[in-house]
C-alpha cells in the first residue's frame, strides 16, 4: 500500500504556499488517525498498521518541515506536539489503544487549523491572526501533560 505523502512531491507547493502543504499533511494525519480508530474498533490489525504508518509519515513531514535554526519558541513548541504524537503512534502498534490516537487527533486538529488560518490571512482570504496564534499556544499547553508523564 502506498502511503499518500510518499505519493505527494511537496517540493513545488512548499516553496509557493508553504501553509496549505502544512494543512494538507495535518490533514492526511488526522484522517489516518481516523481510520486508525475505525481499525482498532473493528479489530482490523492491518489496516491499523497500514494507517498508524501513514499518519506517521505526515507527522514526521510536519517536524522535518520545522526550522528549529530561525523558528525559535513556535518551531520548538510545535517541535514538542509532533514528538508527542509520534510517541503515541509508536505506542498504537504494541497498545492497540485508542486513546493514542484520540490524543492525536486532539493535538493536531488545533495546529490544523491555526495553519489554515494563517494560510488564508497570508492570501487575502481570512483575518484572524489573533485567534490561529492562540490556537497554537493552547496546542502547546495540551501537550505539556503528556511530556511530563513520560510521553
Amino acid at each position: 500500500m502506498a502511503l499518500p505523502a510518499a505519493q505527494y512531491n511537496y517540493g513545488e507547493i512548499t516553496e509557493s504556499r508553504p501553509g496549505r502543504v502544512m494543512v494538507e499533511l495535518h490533514d492526511e494525519a488526522i484522517l489516518a488517525l481516523s481510520d486508525v480508530l475505525d481499525a482498532i474498533g473493528a479489530q482490523d490489525i492491518e489496516t491499523r498498521f497500514n494507517e498508524t504508518a501513514a499518519a506517521m509519515q505526515a507527522v514526521t513531514a510536519l517536524y522535518t518541515m520545522l526550522d528549529h535554526v530561525n523558528g525559535g519558541e513556535l518551531a520548538a513548541n510545535l517541535g514538542r506536539i509532533y514528538s508527542t504524537v509520534l510517541a503515541n503512534l509508536g505506542r498504537i502498534s504494541f497498545t492497540n489503544d485508542p486513546s493514542l490516537a484520540s490524543e492525536s487527533v486532539e493535538l493536531l486538529t488545533p495546529l490544523r487549523d491555526a495553519f489554515d488560518d494563517l494560510d488564508r490571512r497570508e492570501h487575502g482570504e481570512q483575518e484572524n491572526l489573533d485567534h490561529a496564534r492562540n490556537i497554537v499556544s493552547g496546542a502547546r499547553a495540551m501537550s505539556l501533560p503528556t511530556e511530563a508523564s513520560g510521553a
